[in-house]
């Protein structure tokens, strides 16, 4: 639905995303007002198993990563991916179909959104209905902008974001090690995402 929107009807895909996120927790509590649990032994196999040794959420994380940064590297419409982020205007007259190739990322976006879920709520075995996961897209955001990818598109890797993912996690867990008051840590994760932000806009700027 976000893919259509956003891609085919013109609107902007921030506002879409965001609104459709409220929506949808909305709906998730009225149909699920109670918290679930208890989903059986073969779910929790998602979050609670190992495969060759390594935690299977890490492991699928790796896949992810592996088949994303693969996909970005070698495939045309990879390639594609950043034209469009540099100039729309010039990777429709290159011949690139500027409406499909994003639908494609919102609807891939979207499984591995709930790929994240499933996980999650397999390593708890339990979810709370349209609050579980609350505040994860500043979270991811965060770690994005960290990671160099800018929101206007053209740029960025899977090795940066990687990065920015375990900088943000470090510091998480490194400031609750510390008993760090939870407004502290709010404050800490606020500012990196400000940090990012700056990085995004001058890191450009900068390199020429």
């Amino acid at each position: 639905m976000n893919g259509i929107l956003c891609c085919y009807f013109g609107l902007s895909a921030f506002i879409v995303t965001l609104g459709m996120l409220t929506a949808v927790r909305g709906l998730a509590q009225q149909l699920f007002p109670l918290p679930l649990s208890s989903f059986g032994s073969g779910f929790a196999w998602l979050g609670g198993s190992r495969i060759a040794g390594i935690d299977a959420p890490v492991f699928i994380a790796a896949l992810v990563l592996v088949a994303g940064a693969l996909f970005l590297a070698l495939a045309p419409s990879g390639r594609h991916v950043f034209a469009i982020g540099v100039n729309r205007e010039a990777a429709y007259l290159s011949g690139i179909n500027i409406r499909r190739t994003p639908y494609a990322l919102f609807v891939v976006t979207g499984v591995a959104a709930a790929l994240a879920g499933a996980i999650k709520a397999s390593v708890l075995d339990s979810v709370v209905a349209g609050t579980s996961g609350a505040g994860f897209e500043l979270t991811v955001l965060t770690a994005v902008l960290l990671g160099g990818v800018a929101l206007t598109g053209g740029s960025g890797s899977i090795l940066g974001v990687l990065l920015g993912v375990l900088f943000l996690g470090c510091l998480q867990n490194g400031l609750t090690l510390l008993s760090v008051p939870t407004f502290w840590q709010q404050m800490a994760q606020g500012t990196a995402l400000v940090a990012g932000a700056a990085l995004a806009y001058f890191g450009p700027r900068l390199t020429r």
